[in-house]
């Protein structure tokens, strides 16, 4: 039996390949793919119309769905 490796998931790889500038520019907002392919990011607070959209326009899909850190919350861990 084959194990996926989490760098095979296309979420997985949007993320981390757009990390660097997700937390630039979106630290501390949300982040909602599907398939690797974005959907949207925003607040908090948005993101239950964000999982609706991703749900909608993909429907056969599990939503992905995590926030994006700040810049001084990634200092701390250094």
């Amino acid at each position: 039996m084959r194990r996926e490796k989490a760098a095979e998931d296309p979420n997985d790889r949007y993320f981390n390949t757009h990390f660097a500038r997700l937390v630039k520019e979106h630290g501390g907002e949300w982040i909602v793919l599907v398939d690797g392919k974005l959907i949207g990011i925003g607040r908090e607070k948005d993101l239950g119309k964000l999982m609706a959209k991703a749900r909608r326009t993909h429907p056969r899909s599990m939503p992905f769905a995590a926030p994006i850190p700040a810049r001084q919350d990634l200092q701390c861990l250094l």
